[in-house]
């Protein structure tokens, strides 16, 4: 009966182990319903923002490097904003969540998670348009800070509201000026200005762009500039490009599409805005692709980075400069959200070999060595079976002087890199379209080769590693005689296949095994042994 047990345990576990493998290799989204895309920028970091009806993923790019895709968030983005390196988002159930690197963390909901109208990132935090009701169950900042005692917010006769979240969670600005509204032709926007909040509409004759700015010390709002004459606004952005205030304006164009027009804040003023004409050069677009209309407009790396369609509907990213050609050539936004498809690709490609390589231990310990697994097998009376801490203890003793050795040659961060390699075997990498890193792969590699051939040569000498030595066990074979050659190589090679990240829930074996033994034991006929007392004899009446 136990043994019946022990190998329906065994049993489960392997294929528990092709279960979770076939899942990550399945995790991967094939998305074939329409996405929308958005774009967000700081000077330094440029995100691009896909989402479908139940999930989004985020592209992100610094200035010299590539877009590389963070892990998705399994819920619809529907507003963003980024400061310091940061994105900020909220979801379409009105979850708060900001983005740093590939880690995404729970921030603090606006009340009733309701959803804000726009946001903005600045150097003090996040700033919010908001309903009046939304900002009311929200305390008041006095003076643009937070008074030592609560005072709730009272938005009187407005609709609106700005709101700011920093490391003390949401609280209220101020309420917008009565008239100033979000219903019009035109989408009306909230901005920074030099870090100073400001609110853009267009004018009731749609040919100009007008704003007021907040003032926490000479009342909430005053006027703060309005734009020379634009025909034919169609939308605007606010956004800083070389730390310079810039307005790009999309305006019909004489083909039917938009064209750009774009105005810079000139001189340290702060009071009154002078918007000044700006010659705006933009980059060439792939063959065949014709300007339609733009949806987006942020600052980055001294350019205007523009998401803009076709004719054909084939969105492109697009770059602007002023005064200068652009140096950021146009992209088809197609090429950047394939790369988490063919960034997945090699990933589903090794979970395939890896579910091979599973269901080939699996075949082989039933046909082969399924009395390993539920027989005991006799040992000499001055040895017993090596404890399960003993075993992970000696182990770790053993590879951890290779592993620091080989991160110091290879100059590798090695916590970093175990990072990587434990988020491969969770399968989380997988789910975000990615491979641990070159440097982390080489440096586990080349730490576990050397790991095994040191095992060989202890083992064939000694019948022990150096934490076999200080732990108290040693290698023997089943019968309890000196392990041989052929055995010592075969558990040393099988070993350095158990390392691999995937593969590492085949350590759980050394527990379920009747013998203690890991994989490279079993298919070795080796087990690891301590010395133990033999039991007294009883004596004699």
């Amino acid at each position: 009966m136990m043994a019946s047990r022990n190998t329906s345990q065994a049993a489960s576990l392997l294929l528990l182990l092709l279960a979770a493998q076939t899942t990550r290799a399945q995790s991967a989204p094939q998305p074939a319903e329409r996405s929308d895309v958005d774009l967000i920028a700081t000077e330094q970091d440029l995100w691009m923002l896909q989402t479908w009806p139940q999930r989004s993923v985020v592209y992100h790019r610094g200035v010299n490097e590539p877009f590389r895709p963070a892990e998705p968030l399994g819920a619809r983005i529907v507003s963003l904003t980024a400061t310091g390196g940061t994105l900020y988002t909220f979801a379409e159930g009105g979850e708060f969540w900001s983005l740093t690197g590939n880690d995404w963390t729970r921030e603090l909901d606006l009340p009733s998670r309701a959803l804000p109208i726009e946001l903005v990132g600045g150097q003090a935090g996040v700033y919010a348009l908001v309903h009046a009701p939304t900002a009311s169950s929200l305390p008041q900042l006095v003076d643009g800070a937070r008074s030592s005692t609560s005072q709730p917010f009272d938005p009187g006769t407005s609709g609106l509201a700005v709101v700011r979240y920093d490391s003390q969670g949401w609280a209220a600005l101020a309420p917008c000026p009565p008239t100033f509204t979000t219903d019009g032709p035109l989408p009306a926007h909230i901005g920074l200005l030099r870090e100073v909040v400001q609110l853009f509409w267009s004018t009731s004759d749609g040919r100009h762009i007008a704003s007021v700015r907040y003032d926490a010390q000479d009342g909430p709002w005053h006027p703060a500039g309005i734009t020379p004459e634009i025909a034919g606004v169609r939308q605007f952005w606010l956004t800083t490009v070389s730390r310079v205030p810039t307005l790009v304006v999309a305006v019909v164009g004489t083909a039917g599409g938009e064209e750009l027009r774009a105005f810079r804040a000139l001189g340290s003023d702060e009071a009154t805005i002078d918007w000044r004409p700006a010659a705006l050069q933009l980059s060439a677009l792939p063959a065949g692709v014709q300007t339609d209309q733009y949806h987006a407009a942020v600052g980055f790396n001294q350019h205007v980075a523009l998401l803009m369609s076709g004719q054909s509907d084939a969105p492109c990213l697009r770059f602007g400069r002023v005064d200068a050609p652009a140096a950021e050539p146009s992209v088809p936004v197609a090429d950047i959200l394939g790369l988490r498809d063919r960034l997945i690709q090699p990933q589903q490609w090794l979970q395939g070999a890896t579910l091979a390589v599973l269901g080939t231990i699996l075949l082989a310990l039933f046909l082969f060595r399924r009395g390993a697994l539920v027989a005991t097998v006799a040992l000499p009376a001055d040895c017993a079976l090596a404890l399960t801490v003993q075993r992970l203890l000696a182990w770790a003793i053993d590879l951890t002087p290779f592993a620091l050795g080989v991160a110091a040659l290879l100059h590798v961060d090695w916590w970093a890199a175990l990072q990587q390699l434990s988020s491969w075997a969770a399968g989380s990498e997988m789910s975000a379209g990615r491979l641990p890193g070159a440097a982390a792969l080489s440096w586990w590699a080349l730490s576990c080769g050397v790991h095994s051939v040191y095992g060989i040569v202890m083992e064939t000498l000694t019948q022990r590693t150096l934490g076999k030595m200080l732990l108290g066990t040693r290698v023997v074979s089943e019968g309890g005689q000196p392990a041989r050659l052929g055995q010592i190589v075969v558990r040393n090679l099988l070993r350095f296949l158990e390392l691999l990240p995937p593969l590492w829930l085949l350590g759980f074996l050394v527990v379920l095994s009747r013998n203690r033994q890991r994989l490279g034991d079993i298919f070795a006929r080796t087990i690891v042994v301590r010395r133990a007392r033999p039991a007294p004899r009883d004596r004699e009446n």
